[in-house]
């Protein structure tokens, strides 16, 4: 790989008119960026990318200067000037014009943050104290509520804006990631965004009324946040592209907050987010969080998917972007499959079929608070939860007024869940009709969609499972092999349920290829 002959230039110490012992160069998509001793030079390459236009050197002049003037407003101190650059001198190039010389070129001048007070290093350090988090969510609201609203050109369409915006998306990721991109979670994602675009139409046109749209950052990554002392300072705003920087002020924080989350960071994340509501009052936002997650999990695949392609950079450095990519891809896909709606969820299936498993990862994967029957009884028995119980079916614990118990303590709790319009999964056998008709009470009354969840397993798959779980401490379901053909007894048909509210699951396959199919059809049925 061959850098440009001006960048070649550029990286020579003696170019500069202050103290350089070594300059170090990084790339982007879209920048080489020269850190130079106590300075920073970021030069635009000329590139043309449909969603922004380097082409020629007035352009990147222009964007040069829209990057001082936007970034001033977060860090007034960091960004210096535009500086031209010409040709000439005894390193090809020259920061000093001679007379009557024309630049050749534009960078942005910076002042030089230190690596260590980026906040993924001090988060990787864990030296980010609680009140520094919540500073910085402070600091958000303060700047969003002070940034000018968007122009009318841009807000008097802002929704059809957000969608086209997502489908350019999806469309540029799909050509760049090619084969390995997982098409049938493409699918998902595509169609939770068009649900929740066509479902929440009236809550964007209400953003706009309530001037939500707004001249924002468009880039809010941790990577551009920088704590010096107790002074907070953000960068590298979007100078590029105006529609990607006037958005709803919620997309710009949903933008910090999914990067923490990629990176695990998810406790900081719920701290800074409860420190921006508790200071910008907004009570539509935590609605649109999700959605807007999702989509810059999206852009974030695509841009490492673009760098994956270009050949200027290494086939390792290539082989890194994609792997990226495809891990932004499938956390966009796991906000897609996020239930954020009144659901009650019922497992139904016999002992041994593989359900509790099932429930676990489901519950996981859209973010349900799960409620098992086997804790249940024993907690209602004061009995410790690993404890197994030996006595016979039917008796004991399992006798009939116990089950009635533990039936309506599952249910009472599941209904605190959807009173606060969250999903909620029930893992218990409901083999019996009155138990999933007292399901459905519960889901009418409080307004929510209610999904029966079947697990199908052949009997011998069953049998060798119960041998393995007799093997293994510290599990709280007390099945056996004569639980499991008390239970067929009294299994009645699943008459009940109609097409709407049922799922059927083979669970002898892999758990987590059960799960990615309960998951399919629940959204199917409950976004429809």
């Amino acid at each position: 790989m061959s850098l440009p002959k001006l960048i070649t230039a550029m990286l020579n110490p003696e170019l500069y008119p202050h103290a350089v012992n070594k300059v170090e160069l990084i790339q982007t998509h879209i920048s080489y960026v020269l850190l130079a001793g106590s300075y920073v030079y970021k030069i635009k390459k000329p590139v043309e990318l449909g969603f922004l236009d380097f082409s020629t050197l007035d352009k990147r002049q222009v964007m040069c200067r829209e990057e001082v003037r936007l970034n001033r407003r977060l860090a007034p101190d960091v960004y210096l000037d535009v500086v031209p650059i010409y040709e000439g001198g005894p390193c090809g190039v020259t920061l000093t014009p001679s007379s009557g010389e024309q630049p050749v070129e534009y960078a942005v001048k910076m002042r030089r943050l230190s690596e260590d007070t980026m906040l993924p290093s001090l988060l990787q350090a864990n030296d980010v104290p609680r009140e520094l988090l919540a500073a910085l969510g402070h600091r958000l609201a303060d700047f969003h509520d002070s940034a000018p609203p968007a122009s009318p050109e841009l807000t008097q369409d802002a929704y059809e804006l957000v969608r086209r915006n997502f489908e350019e998306n999806f469309a540029q990721t799909e050509e760049l990631i090619g084969p390995q991109l997982d098409k049938a979670r493409l699918k998902t994602i595509q169609a939770y965004a068009v649900w929740f675009l066509g479902s929440n139409r009236a809550l964007f046109e209400q953003r706009v009324a309530k001037n939500r749209i707004r001249e924002c950052h468009g880039d809010l990554r941790m990577e551009h946040v920088c704590i010096e002392e107790d002074s907070i300072i953000i960068f590298d705003c979007i100078e590029f592209n105006t529609r990607f920087r006037c958005i709803d002020t919620a997309e710009d924080l949903a933008f910090l907050l999914m990067d923490m989350e990629f990176n695990s960071y998810w406790d900081e994340a719920a701290l800074l987010l409860e420190s921006y509501q508790d200071k910008a009052r907004d009570s539509d936002m935590p609605a649109l969080l999700t959605f807007f997650k999702c989509y810059y999990a999206m852009t974030r695949s695509k841009v490492f998917a673009i760098k994956s392609a270009e050949e200027e950079f290494s086939q390792e450095e290539q082989s890194q972007a994609l792997n990226t990519a495809l891990a932004y891809f499938n956390l966009a896909y796991a906000y897609a499959v996020r239930v954020e709606q009144p659901v009650l969820i019922i497992m139904c299936g016999l002992t041994g079929s593989g359900k509790s498993s099932l429930a676990e990862v489901m519950a996981s994967r859209i973010t349900a608070k799960i409620f098992k029957s086997d804790a249940i009884r024993k907690d209602l028995a004061g009995i410790d939860r690993t404890e197994h119980h030996e006595a016979p079916f039917g008796q004991g614990l399992y006798t009939q007024d116990w089950t009635e118990k533990t039936y309506a303590s599952l249910l009472e709790k599941g209904a605190c869940e959807l009173r606060d319009g969250q999903p909620v999964l029930l893992d218990a056998s409901f083999l019996k009709r009155k138990h999933r008709l007292q399901a459905r009470q519960t889901a009418d009354k409080l307004q929510a969609h209610l999904v029966c969840v079947q697990c199908l397993c052949p009997r011998e798959v069953v049998r060798k499972r119960m041998v393995q779980r007799e093997q293994v401490s510290g599990v709280a379901s007390d099945g056996r092999w004569d639980v499991y053909q008390g239970q067929e007894s009294l299994f009645e048909p699943l008459t009940d349920m109609d097409e709407s509210s049922l799922i059927q699951v083979r669970t002898d396959e892999p758990v987590s290829r059960c799960a990615e199919t309960a998951v399919q059809a629940l959204l199917e049925k409950i976004r429809s």
